[in-house]
C-alpha cells in the first residue's frame, strides 16, 4: 500500500446506516466498527477515537485547538480541561496509528496551539 494522500470517501453502510471513511493514505478507518486498518494490520478505536480521526481528517492542514476539539467534536459546553484530556486520545491515536502503518506522523503538535492533521505523513 502505497497511498500518497488523503481521499476520503463515504459509503454508506445499509446495516448501521453509518458512514465509512475510507482513506487513501496508509489506512482506512471503518465506521461502523470503529476499526482502523493498514499495512501492519488493524486496531480497534473507541467511539471518541474515532470521532476524533474523522474530525482531523475532515480538517486536514488546519491547526486545531484542543479546546475546539471538545466543543467541536465532542459538544463539551465547558471545554476546562481541554489540554489533558485531548492529549490523551491524541497519544492513543497516535500508538495505534503507529502500530497500523508504522508512523504516527499524521498527527503533528503545533506548540502552544494544538494539533494539525497530515494525510500523507512526512
Amino acid at each position: 500500500m502505497a497511498w500518497m494522500s488523503a481521499i476520503p470517501v463515504n459509503i454508506e453502510d445499509p446495516r448501521t446506516q453509518r458512514t465509512s471513511l475510507r482513506l487513501q493514505c496508509g489506512f482506512d478507518l471503518d465506521l461502523s466498527s470503529n476499526t482502523l486498518r493498514g499495512e501492519n494490520g488493524e486496531a480497534h478505536l473507541t467511539n471518541i477515537e474515532a470521532g476524533l480521526l474523522t474530525y482531523l481528517v475532515q480538517h486536514e492542514g488546519e491547526v486545531l485547538h484542543p479546546r475546539g476539539l471538545l466543543v467541536d467534536v465532542w459538544h463539551y459546553r465547558d471545554p476546562a480541561g481541554a489540554s489533558t484530556l485531548v492529549r490523551a486520545h491524541i497519544s492513543n491515536l497516535r500508538r495505534k496509528l503507529r502500530d497500523v502503518t508504522g508512523t504516527a506522523d499524521h498527527i503533528e503538535t503545533i506548540r502552544g496551539k494544538g494539533y494539525r492533521y497530515h494525510g500523507a505523513a512526512s
